[in-house]
C-alpha cells in the first residue's frame, strides 16, 4: 500500500484508500489505479512538466526570433482542443464549487486538480 497524503484523497468518496493498492493495480483481471492516483499524480505530473520546461522554451523562442506563427490547420486544431480544454477545467471547478455552496463538500483532489490543469493552460 502506498503513502496517504494528508488532507488529500481522505474523503468517503475514494473507493481506496491513499494513493495506491497493489492487488488493484498488479493482481487483477483487469488491472487500474486507484481514484486518488488519477486525479492527483496522474494530473499533476504533466503539469509540472510543462511548467519545468517552460523557461527552456521561451529562452528558445527569444533566441531565434522569427515573429510570426503559421495558422496552419493543425495550429487551429490544438487552439480549438486548447480552448475546448479550457471550458472544461473552467466548468468542472465551477460545478464543484457549486455543489460544495449548496453544501455537498467535494473531495479536495477534486477541486485542486482542474485548478492545477487551468493554471498550467
Amino acid at each position: 500500500m502506498m503513502t496517504r497524503v494528508p488532507g488529500l484523497c481522505s474523503s468517503p468518496q475514494n473507493a481506496t484508500a491513499g494513493l495506491g493498492n497493489r492487488s488493484q493495480t498488479w493482481w487483477m483481471d483487469l488491472p487500474g489505479f486507484a481514484a486518488c492516483f488519477q486525479n492527483t499524480v496522474a494530473v499533476w505530473i504533466p503539469c509540472i512538466y510543462l511548467w519545468i520546461s517552460f523557461p527552456f522554451y521561451y529562452l528558445y523562442l527569444q533566441k531565434n526570433r522569427r515573429g510570426y506563427i503559421r495558422m496552419s490547420a493543425v495550429f487551429k486544431a490544438k487552439m480549438i482542443l486548447g480552448f475546448a480544454l479550457f471550458v472544461l477545467c473552467f466548468s468542472t471547478i465551477s460545478y464543484l464549487l457549486w455543489k460544495a455552496n449548496q453544501g455537498v463538500l467535494p473531495a479536495p483532489e477534486l477541486i485542486i486538480s482542474p485548478t492545477i490543469q487551468l493554471v498550467t493552460m
